[in-house]
This record gives structure tokens, C-alpha cells and sequence, in this order.
């Protein structure tokens, strides 16, 4: 057994943690579109539909590869030692409950997609879910001592490991099975080594006889953890019944190029900022500094990468692809332009998970889950495509201003100025895109790509102005690197 660290929070540590976290983020994010491009190029849209709804079926264990434990972990950092090994049990125990519940779930897709690999792909895919399930808790160590440096170099060699299996796997011609085969095999590599570093024993027999105590204390956070996975993913899932697996294909590769930005963002924000606030949740004081603070960083960092998407992201992706996924390219504008607000309902989930507020954040999951899955399938039914996406956007921009404010409150605001802070930081970004798309629209020579570079420069000094404030203290941030 380790004798437990004694970790001391302070507002230059998470500011270290949030610059490591955005590294790991551009990384992971680096090593996702380089494989992106070339998986771009080998796979054809049918073959993007097939990942859809692998990852639409997918959610049907997610509760149970991200049980929560991890978390509770966190939030009694004091007690790790004696609780971790009953808990790493515990998290391969549902794990392997995950598996059993995805394989008929993936036969079933497939019937209903009638895509015939589909089942094949799940079944591969679900040996990866004891295995990610018992990963969170390893790696929580890192969070509960705030070793950001150890989390961040294993995040990103877990995915230098995935990526590099998945274009190998595509390259041999793996096809449907390369992303499940990645994921499953990736996860086998790293575990063991990242078990002797963290010390971390499992107790499959204490976490038997403890089976139903842990899962009754963890049922939120695997209702979160459901709710979360549909938020995420239940587009594909209601949308494989309104679209042809080759739209599909081409929605889901349209969300994705901004999709996956979210997730790794959403990411960073979960490990870093909430063992972070966890460890202050009872300082009002302190508490309420970092998430101004935080939030600042986080949603302008946000504002300028989707900015620079929206400005420039049609040319790029017909120029990388020679025009092969242009169909994509109103999926990744419409998704991309809420991006920032999406942001705001992450770091809103951060906020009420660091305070144990599991039963008000499963709420809010279920409303933004629902309410994906409702607008989704509105949008696909009467717009193919496009309307897709119409909706889903429509849907993420408003979740993102309906639960970042109620969230404040957790953190010592006012129903008032959380409304006002909510306004503010989304508002340079509003009036930025207004911009931009203003001098488009008057612009006689718009569609040209000097045009489109030109008034993207000109929104982002917009946005600069109106956010100088959280850009400082960006650049504080990594000024600390010196």
C-alpha cells in the first residue's frame, strides 16, 4: 500500500493543470486529424456509417465503462489507498456487464441499420468497455494528486497507441473493424504498465461481496454516465432510422472533425478542473475565483478555434480531401458554430459533479439527451442531412446557456450574475460570427478564399476586444512555462 500524498490546491497548480490539459488536448487533437485525413481518403461514407452506429450502440454500456467510481474516488482523495482496490474490482466487474449487454444490442442495430458487420464490430468492440471501465480508476491517482504531468503523458500515449493500431488496421484493410480493434487493443497495452506505476491492486472478491453497496452509491453516476453517453452520441442512434447508412456517413464525418474537438476539450475540462474544484468545494470563496477564472479561459480558448473553423474550415476540408466530403462540410459550420456554448454545459456538468450534485446534473443530462435526440430526429426526418445538424446545433447552443447559469449557483453566484457572466462571455463570440458573417454577405467577391481569410481576421481582433480580459489571463497561463 502507498501512503497517501497530501495535495495542496492552489490557483497556479490548476492553471498548470488547465496549460497540460490543452497540450494533451492539441496533441490528441493533431494525432486525430492526421488520422482523420487518412482514414478520409481508405474509407468510403457507408463505411463512416458503420462507425456511427458502432458508436450509437456503444451507449449502451457507457454507465457501465464509466461507472463513477473513479470519481467517487476523487472526491475522497483522503481515503484512496483503502478504497481503490475494492473499487478497481468493482469497475471490472460492471465492465464485463457492459460487454454482455452490448453484444444482442449491436446484432440488433444491425438488423435495424441492415448493416450486416455492424453486430461484429460491437462484439469486438465491447471487450474494450472492462478494460476503459478499470483504466478511470487507475488514472484517477494522477487526479487525486493533482500529478497532471503523469496524466497528461498516459492520455497522450494511449492515444498515439490507438491511432497508430487504427491506421494500421485500416492500411491492412480492416475496414468496419478498424476503429473496434484499435480501441480493445490499445487499452490491452497500457494498462498493465500504468497499474505498476499507480500501485494499484484489484480485489475482484471484496468488490463481489460489495457489489450492490458500491453500485447503490455510484447509481448517478452511472445514470450521468448514460445520459451523458446519449448527449453525446444519440444523433447516430435515433438518426440510423431516418438516414441511409452513406448519410449517415456523411454526418457523422461532418461531426466529427468539430465533434471530437468537443470531446477532447470536455476531456480536459473533467481532468483537470474537477479534482481541482473538488478539493476546494468548500471554500465559496476560493471555489468561485477558479471557475470565473477557468471558465474565462476554457469558453474564449473555445470561441477562437471554432471562429477559426467556421472562418476558414469549408476550404480546408475541400482542399485536403479534393472534394470528397464537401457534402460534409454544413455539418461541421452548423455544428462548429455552437461549439463554444457546448463548452459551457461541459464546465456547467464539471461544477455540479465536483460538488457531488449528481441528481441535478443527471437532470440536466437528461434534458440535453432527450432534447439531442428529439431535435435530431425532427431535423433528419424533414431535412436528410442538413437538417440534421440544424437541429442538433440549435439544440447545443441552447443547453449550453440553460445549464451553465443554473450551475453557477453551485459555485456562489447569484441567479442575477450568473445570467450576466453566462451573457458576457458568450457575447464577444456572438457579435464576432456577426462579423463575419456580415462581410460575407456584402462582400461581392464572397466565397473567395482571400475574402474568407480577411474577414476571419477581422472577427477574431473582434473577439480579442471583446475578450482581452480571459486572454490575458491565457497568456498568464502558459507565461508560467518560461
Amino acid at each position: 500500500m502507498t501512503r497517501q500524498k497530501k495535495t495542496t490546491v492552489s490557483a497556479a497548480r490548476v492553471a498548470t493543470g488547465m496549460a497540460l490539459a490543452v497540450g494533451s488536448v492539441a496533441g490528441s487533437k493533431v494525432m486525430s486529424l492526421v488520422a482523420q485525413v487518412i482514414l478520409g481518403y481508405l474509407f468510403s461514407a457507408q463505411t463512416y456509417g458503420v462507425f456511427a452506429a458502432a458508436t450509437a450502440a456503444l451507449v449502451f454500456a457507457t454507465g457501465l465503462r464509466n461507472s463513477g467510481v473513479s470519481k467517487l474516488l476523487i472526491q475522497q482523495p483522503e481515503k484512496f489507498d483503502e478504497l481503490a482496490p475494492t473499487y478497481a474490482g468493482f469497475a471490472v466487474l460492471i465492465g464485463l456487464v457492459g460487454t454482455l449487454l452490448l453484444v444482442p444490442a449491436g446484432f440488433f442495430l444491425s438488423l435495424q441499420n441492415n448493416m450486416p458487420t455492424l453486430g461484429w464490430v460491437v462484439m469486438i468492440a465491447s471487450l474494450s468497455v472492462p478494460l476503459s471501465s478499470l483504466y478511470s480508476v487507475a488514472i484517477a491517482r494522477y487526479s487525486v494528486e493533482l500529478r497532471y504531468e503523469e496524466r497528461t503523458a498516459n492520455a497522450l500515449i494511449l492515444d498515439a497507441i490507438y491511432y497508430a493500431v487504427l491506421l494500421i488496421a485500416a492500411y491492412i484493410g480492416a475496414g468496419e473493424f478498424s476503429v473496434a480493434s484499435a480501441s480493445v487493443l490499445s487499452l490491452a497495452f497500457l494498462l498493465p504498465p500504468l497499474l505498476r506505476r499507480v500501485h494499484l491492486k484489484i480485489d475482484v472478491v471484496g468488490a463481489i461481496s460489495k457489489f450492490w453497496k458500491i453500485a447503490y452509491e455510484v447509481r448517478w453516476t452511472i445514470l450521468a454516465a448514460y445520459l451523458f453517453g446519449l448527449s453525446k452520441s444519440g444523433d447516430y442512434l435515433v438518426l440510423g432510422s431516418f438516414l441511409e447508412p452513406g448519410q449517415l456517413g456523411i454526418y457523422y464525418f461532418g461531426y466529427m472533425i468539430v465533434g471530437n474537438l468537443s470531446v477532447l476539450v470536455s476531456l480536459a475540462i473533467n481532468q483537470t478542473l474537477m479534482p481541482a474544484l473538488a478539493n476546494i468545494r468548500d471554500d465559496f470563496l476560493r471555489l468561485e475565483s477558479a471557475v470565473t477564472r477557468s471558465s474565462g479561459v476554457v469558453v474564449v480558448f473555445s470561441s477562437f478555434l471554432s471562429l477559426g473553423f467556421i472562418g476558414l474550415g469549408g476550404h480546408v476540408i475541400h482542399f485536403i480531401w479534393n472534394g470528397k466530403w464537401d457534402e460534409s462540410i454544413f455539418v461541421a459550420m452548423a455544428i462548429a458554430l455552437t461549439f463554444p456554448l457546448r463548452i459551457m454545459s461541459q464546465l456547467g456538468s464539471v461544477i455540479l459533479e465536483s460538488q457531488g450534485r449528481w441528481r441535478t446534473n443527471s437532470l440536466f443530462l437528461l434534458y440535453d439527451a432527450a432534447g439531442l435526440m428529439v431535435l435530431a430526429a425532427l431535423g433528419g426526418m424533414f431535412g436528410g442531412v442538413d437538417g440534421a445538424a440544424i437541429g442538433v446545433a440549435i439544440h447545443l447552443g441552447l443547453t449550453g446557456l440553460v445549464v451553465f447559469p443554473a450551475s453557477l449557483r453551485n459555485a456562489g453566484y447569484g441567479y442575477r450574475r450568473a445570467i450576466g457572466f453566462t451573457i458576457k462571455l458568450a457575447m464577444p463570440f456572438v457579435v464576432s460570427v456577426g462579423v463575419l458573417f456580415g462581410i460575407r454577405a456584402f462582400s461581392p467577391s464572397s466565397g473567395e478564399w482571400w475574402v474568407d481569410v480577411g474577414s476571419t481576421c477581422l472577427a477574431s481582433i473582434v473577439l480579442l476586444i471583446g475578450s482581452f480580459r480571459h486572454v490575458r489571463e491565457i497568456f498568464r497561463v502558459f507565461a508560467r512555462f518560461k
